[in-house]
């Protein structure tokens, strides 16, 4: 099974690209996401109606959030959660409640991926795995959102996803510098060396628990 949090679903659905990441997704494995993480998405994607996005990614949100199953930790891994946002807060890193409990379902549950838009977390993950050796099941767990782009990108083009991307730039920085949506052309290959640079940024940083080859093959092939 292959979770998601929150995040990637968010921007997914501000780019009007959910039901396509969905299918990425599917092809590897089940998506799952936590239960309370919809009505969270929900409630952040109202807010960002409010402040002048159209209201359509609410929509496309509503129309494809049944393709993912939900999970709900469960005691043990609840209090496993609760002592790794414990031990990343006195290495004064950043890991919130939803982000620990879905590691925490990887480490117990052996899923097979955990695809994160929360560079935090990742590198909050990445301290741990080095110092408790409970997190060694975090091996190569983890894909970040770029990974994801990515792999959308080599699938429905380059150049067609931009336009998603530069409809709604304000979603993630990181993206709408990848993209290009400032001004100016770009081309296939320049967003893809875009795209490889922050991943390989990402997995420089959290060389372990990060899966750098997922979706390595196909967005070399962006051009």
């Amino acid at each position: 099974m292959f979770l998601m949090d929150s995040d990637i679903a968010i921007k997914a659905s501000s780019y009007s690209v959910l039901d396509q990441v969905i299918r990425i997704v599917a092809a590897i494995d089940q998506p799952y996401m936590l239960s309370v993480a919809k009505t969270v998405i929900s409630e952040r994607l109202h807010r960002r109606i409010k402040r002048g996005m159209p209201a359509s990614i609410l929509t496309h949100f509503n129309q494809h959030q049944a393709n993912i199953q939900t999970t709900e930790p469960n005691e043990k891994e609840i209090e496993l959660a609760a002592e790794l946002e414990e031990s990343a807060l006195k290495l004064k890193l950043s890991l919130d409640i939803g982000e620990s409990q879905l590691i925490a379902i990887i480490l117990t549950r052996g899923y097979s991926r955990l695809a994160t838009g929360d560079k935090r977390a990742i590198t909050a993950a990445e301290a741990l795995f080095n110092r408790d050796n409970k997190l060694q099941h975090l091996l190569h767990k983890l894909v970040c959102l770029e990974q994801i782009i990515g792999l959308l990108a080599s699938q429905i083009g380059a150049l067609t996803l931009r336009s998603c991307v530069c409809a709604s730039p304000g979603v993630d920085i990181a993206m709408a510098i990848i993209f290009s949506c400032a001004g100016g052309t770009t081309n296939a290959k320049n967003i893809a060396e875009g795209i490889q640079s922050y991943i390989g940024s990402l997995a420089a940083i959290a060389p372990n628990v990060m899966d750098a080859s997922f979706g390595a093959a196909e967005i070399s092939t962006l051009q």
